[in-house]
């Protein structure tokens, strides 16, 4: 076997098979006893899973997916918990404890994840959530986290299309509306006037491209764009109106607070949505409301 070592990754070029610390791994089982899993970690040696978090059990020669990260005795430690971030992507965390080094934070994992004082933009205070970038650290080879947001964003343009659904992370709040992390890669902005519910730091929502601007910058929306967000809200609206008898108190004088609450959509797609099941005759407009036929 050769097995090249880069960091904290190894490549068993023998077998074409790459191993990362940080991310989701298949590893096979080589032998097992009463309190773990022997695990072919290859470059990495023998790695011990504890027989507790595999459900099914497995026999030895079965694959298993492992999340690979540094344990409390700083050895590779393969674990079936599920982490609240991989390398590579951003969370919003909790800081469980400050000590000489960093800060720490809650990922999920028995070990926490560590902040040093030099990511951190603003020194770091227990018991706050942050939004964090995590990534393997070339010089430690450990993995950590960083609040520098912009170092750890794609500085290329946005190769995005518009009206492409994205995911969203809410990272806080600009002078126009809401700032957002686009796919674990680029910033975005929602803007104030177009968002008619409260969005949280942290909180991961499907989104959509809006504009993509000359100036690099990436306009989103969190509705899908033209007619296709006008069919979706129509579908929608059916099925609300048959959820409430065929009857539903909302006009053009609704505000748009209504509108969304009942609906989640702008007082704008609702009056295209209305119009367009309209002309297809399936609903009533009345002066208290809309009545499907």
């Amino acid at each position: 076997m050769v097995v090249v070592y880069a960091g904290q990754l190894f490549i068993n070029l023998e077998r074409n098979i790459m191993i990362h610390i940080g991310q989701y791994n298949r590893l096979k089982i080589t032998g097992k006893n009463n309190e773990a899993y022997v695990l072919d970690g290859e470059g990495f040696g023998q790695l011990f899973l504890p027989v507790k978090e595999v459900q099914p059990h497995k026999e030895a020669g079965e694959e298993i997916t492992v999340f690979l990260y540094h344990g409390h005795n700083g050895m590779v430690t393969p674990t079936c918990k599920t982490p609240l971030a991989t390398a590579g992507t951003f969370a919003y965390l909790r800081v469980t404890s400050v000590d000489k080094v960093g800060a720490f934070l809650d990922w999920g994992l028995p070990k926490d994840l560590l902040v040093p004082f030099r990511e951190q933009v603003n020194r770091l205070v227990k018991g706050r959530y942050y939004t964090v970038y995590v990534y393997l650290d070339t010089k430690s080879g450990r993995l950590v986290a960083t609040t520098k947001i912009d170092k750890a964003l794609d500085k290329t343009p946005a190769l995005y299309k518009e009206g492409e659904k994205v995911d969203l992370l809410i990272w806080g709040k600009s002078d126009i509306g809401i700032k957002a992390i686009i796919n674990n890669a680029h910033w975005g902005v929602l803007y104030q006037n177009e968002i008619f519910q409260k969005l949280k730091c942290g909180e991961r929502i499907p989104g959509f491209i809006k504009t993509l601007r000359d100036d690099g910058k990436v306009d989103l929306s969190l509705y899908p764009p033209g007619h296709r967000k006008v069919d979706a809200l129509s579908e929608t609206l059916v099925s609300v109106l048959k959820e409430h008898d065929g009857f539903l108190p909302l006009t053009d004088r609704s505000s748009p607070r209504e509108i969304y609450a009942m609906l989640g959509a702008s007082k704008k797609t609702f009056k295209k949505a209305v119009g367009a099941l309209y002309k297809r005759q399936m609903i009533i407009i009345k002066k208290d409301g809309i009545k499907l036929v």
